[in-house]
């Protein structure tokens, strides 16, 4: 692991006193950046004590990439993506797309949320998010509160909240927008966008699509997204805006390479509606929203060479709606308060399909029909007070409650039979935070925040699959975070570090019961992690600009019963790195646009320990990802990338090798 870090250090540090040594007149960046996901309102990133990691527009375009979640993962510190391929993530056995946030999360990834425009987006009956449903051709910008979110946003929302701000058009006019692309592994994407404003009215469209033979037999990935969205000004005060989107996508999951599958393919359909209402006066503003998910998948669990072809297909129909008001006032100086209501309903159905026409299986134990349903509503309030222009205090309550969360009361009958006296269903959930913001200079800014996350058990937990049980509790956790932002140089330099202890309890495992003769979900698992978190951009000059961003995650000890003995041992989760950092560089000149990064993945467990094999399995590899573009008039534009160029072989999800250095080529068309 040092031969790989010290020449990244030696880079980053290259990097920082190339910095400090050129001159340059550009104040582009600097860390009074606004911000809306973390309070609501907009909110200059200084003023709000959680920590914000922001992707900016120009960050999405230098990627060239369709997917929008592996540029977020290479721009936020902390945040992890799994990814089995070239292009796309898949769903079921051997997925991708599972995220943490300093080893929250997890995959399926239920314990951070996503949102898009403030609405949020998971699957109905398993809860978590979908990787490939989240595109660049409909992205402004995305905000990602490192650290849990749940007093806004409620579950899900425990260890970070991903907020994916769609494009609007803001002058009159329209602006069309084409990228194709061709390259390795007879890899195809394509996306196309129109914004138009006219007056009061506004709209914009897109389209893409990506498709690959992949880099391993049966791992062709296919899919489909159209995005439209209108939006009209009632007045200067008042504005509505609707918008949807529909996914179609196709894959294939190979196998490990020691179990290879055949015929283990997954097909869905995903669609989104939402409706805003926003108010926006000289001392109050706010929204009303409401929205509505869907979606049907079908998967076929295929079969190995020591197995014979299912007879059945697994088939489910979920949706999530709901909708939130929430109004910001300021009450006096210095003073923005926030309250706000939110309901939801997500469930679904699933079912056994069997190829023969006999009568399908149901999948959710307990429902007859094979369906189940969840309603949860809150309310909330925030209130930011700023003192002296120098300190902010933020402090808020929110009150979450569920319909079917909570334990049945068990007795006895006659025979001494377990049985169940009474039927308790619906639990709520508090959520404290506080936090303070401190200017101690007009550079620098010291900030603090302690929080709760929390995560309710999903559907599928619950209900669907062997290990199910219906008297599970919510997750919880305890985020303890400071941090200091820092500028330089008349904001060219730019940098922040936090540290943060995590205290997580009540987590949802899978243990062995003896009653039972099978695994069973129990609320039992604890966590303790800590690290540091690190993030600095430089421009240079106006043509060159440097980024840097580390974190390092450690896993505390933990008291765990080990051969019946009670013993500390580390906890170590999956698709979590103890180190990952992304140094890069963009120039831009004369028509030329260049961006470069390095990454360093240290002991990322792949395989976690066991009795039988204590050490586990882990990765550490370096990434070297290029990409080249040549503006040849205002309208037309030539690319060309690659990606781990170092042709390194690893592994993220065992089993499932990435592909090694891969290119691809293209034009993009703006008019």
């Amino acid at each position: 692991m040092r031969r790989h870090l010290l020449p990244l250090f030696a880079l980053a540090a290259f990097c920082c006193t190339t910095a400090y040594a050129q001159e340059a007149s550009s104040n582009e960046h600097n860390l009074d950046e606004v911000v809306v996901t973390a309070t609501l309102t907009e909110v200059n990133l200084k003023n709000v004590p959680m920590t914000v990691s922001v992707v900016s527009p120009i960050m999405l375009e230098d990627s060239k990439e369709n997917a929008l979640l592996p540029t977020v993962s290479k721009h936020t510190p902390g945040l992890f993506l799994t990814q089995r391929g070239i292009v796309g993530f898949g769903i079921s056995g051997g997925g991708s797309g599972g995220m943490t946030m300093r080893g929250v999360g997890g995959s399926p990834t239920t314990g951070m949320l996503v949102l898009i425009d403030g609405n949020p987006q998971y699957m109905g009956l398993m809860g978590h998010h979908l990787p490939d449903a989240y595109e660049s051709s409909s992205t402004e910008r995305v905000e990602v509160v490192r650290g849990p979110a749940s007093i806004l946003y409620g579950s899900n929302a425990m260890g970070g909240v991903m907020n994916i701000i769609t494009k609007k058009q803001k002058e009159n006019g329209s602006k069309t927008h084409a990228r194709t692309a061709y390259g390795s592994y007879n890899t195809f994407q394509s996306q196309f966008s129109n914004g138009y404003k006219k007056e009061k009215f506004n709209s914009f469209v897109s389209f893409s699509s990506d498709q690959t033979e992949g880099h391993r037999e049966n791992s062709e990935f296919k899919q489909y997204s159209g995005y439209a969205r209108l939006g009209y000004d009632i007045s200067q005060n008042w504005k509505v805006s609707g918008e949807s989107n529909v996914l179609g996508f196709w894959s294939s999951n190979p196998g490990t390479i020691a179990v290879p599958m055949i015929d283990n393919d997954a097909q869905a359909i995903r669609g989104v509606a939402s409706i805003a209402l926003a108010n926006t006066y000289e001392r109050t503003s706010g929204s009303i929203k409401g929205f509505y998910n869907f979606g049907e998948h079908k998967i076929n669990d295929g079969y190995n060479a020591n197995s014979a072809p299912r007879d059945y297909l697994f088939h489910s129909n979920d949706y999530m709606a709901g909708f939130s008001i929430d109004q910001s006032v300021k009450l006096f100086t210095g003073n923005t308060t926030t309250w706000g209501v939110d309901y939801k309903k997500y469930g679904g159905k699933a079912v056994q399909e069997f190829f023969d026409g006999r009568e399908d299986g149901n999948q959710i134990a307990g429902k007859p029909d094979g369906k189940a349903a969840v309603n949860e509503i809150a309310g909330f309030m925030n209130i930011q007070q700023r003192i002296a222009n120098i300190i902010t205090l933020n402090a808020g309550l929110r009150y979450d409650y569920n319909d079917v969360i909570g334990k049945d009361e068990m007795g006895k009958d006659e025979l001494g039979n377990d049985v169940v006296v009474k039927e308790v269903t619906g639990k709520g959930v508090l959520v404290p935070q506080g936090g303070i913001s401190i200017a101690a200079s007009q550079t620098t800014t010291i900030k603090a925040v302690v929080g709760k996350g929390f995560r309710n058990p999903t559907i599928r937990e619950m209900y669907m699959f062997p290990p199910r049980n219906p008297n599970l509790d919510p997750e919880s956790m305890v985020n303890y975070e400071v941090s200091l932002l820092q500028n330089f140089l008349n904001n060219r330099l730019t940098f922040e570090v936090n540290g943060y202890f995590i205290d997580g309890k009540n987590m949802i495992q899978t243990l062995y019961n003896p009653s039972l003769n099978r695994g069973e979900n129990i609320n039992t698992g604890k966590f303790k992690n800590a690290g540091v978190e690190f993030a600095s951009n430089y421009k240079v000059n106006r043509y060159l600009s440097l980024m840097l961003n580390y974190s390092y995650l450690h896993f505390l000890k933990i008291e765990k019963e080990v051969n019946g003995v009670k013993e500390k041992v580390e906890n170590p989760l999956l698709a979590a790195p103890q180190h990952n950092m992304v140094a890069s560089g963009r120039y831009s000149r004369a028509g030329w646009t260049a961006y470069t990064s390095i990454q360093y993945i240290g002991n990322l467990y792949t395989v976690l320990p066991t009795q039988a094999a204590p050490e586990g399995t882990t990765e550490s590899y370096v990434m070297w990802d290029v990409m080249a573009a040549y503006q040849f008039n205002k309208y037309l534009e030539g690319f060309v990338k690659g990606e781990n160029l170092l042709n390194k072989t690893y592994e993220i999800n065992a089993g499932f090798p990435m592909p090694g250095a891969t290119v691809m080529a293209g034009v993009s068309i703006k008019i």
